[in-house]
């Protein structure tokens, strides 16, 4: 399938609040191609981006964010073959390992079965604005979320607010 480049990476960065780092599950690491939309799940939070394909597959988010921004055409293929998603634009082209088989996959239509609330428009912003307080070292789990309610956003280091 054929894609506007620039509309995916757009997609895909908005899913980067929801992508896990450092030693958390694997699976949270990924962009998950599932019934027309992206979802990226960390466990803790899943956030989904209506995109029209029939791919069904799990990705590192990182590896196919990189290969989307440097490519240098305006259109970009996607085609999973055997155990990879091929993706191609311009001079830029790569295949990833995917993961079609996963728990993922399994639980992702429960979760879609829940109830979804409707994120502000600024809310990526107001994330980025506190995120820096946030304690980076996983030292004390409690000090490394952000604390959402209603209109508020909050993070700490056990310093900062």
């Amino acid at each position: 399938m054929e894609c506007n480049r620039e509309e995916l990476k757009k997609i895909l960065k908005s899913l980067i609040p929801a992508v896990a780092t450092g030693d958390s599950r694997e699976q949270g690491r990924h962009f998950i191609f599932y019934d027309n939309g992206i979802y990226a799940y960390n466990e803790m939070v899943c956030i989904f981006a209506p995109f029209e394909s029939d791919l069904q597959c799990s990705v590192v988010a990182t590896d196919i964010l990189s290969i989307v921004e440097n490519s240098s055409s305006d259109m970009i293929s996607l085609i999973v073959d055997k155990n990879k998603l091929k993706i191609k634009g311009g001079n830029s082209k790569g295949a990833l390992s995917i993961i079609s088989d996963t728990t993922i996959m399994d639980i992702l239509p429960k979760i879609l079965d829940t109830e979804w609330w409707e994120l502000p428009e600024n809310f990526i912003e107001g994330i980025k604005l506190c995120a820096f307080s946030a304690n980076k070292s996983g030292t004390l789990s409690r000090t490394n979320c952000v604390w959402i309610k209603e209109n508020y956003i909050a993070t700490s280091d056990n310093l900062r607010v």
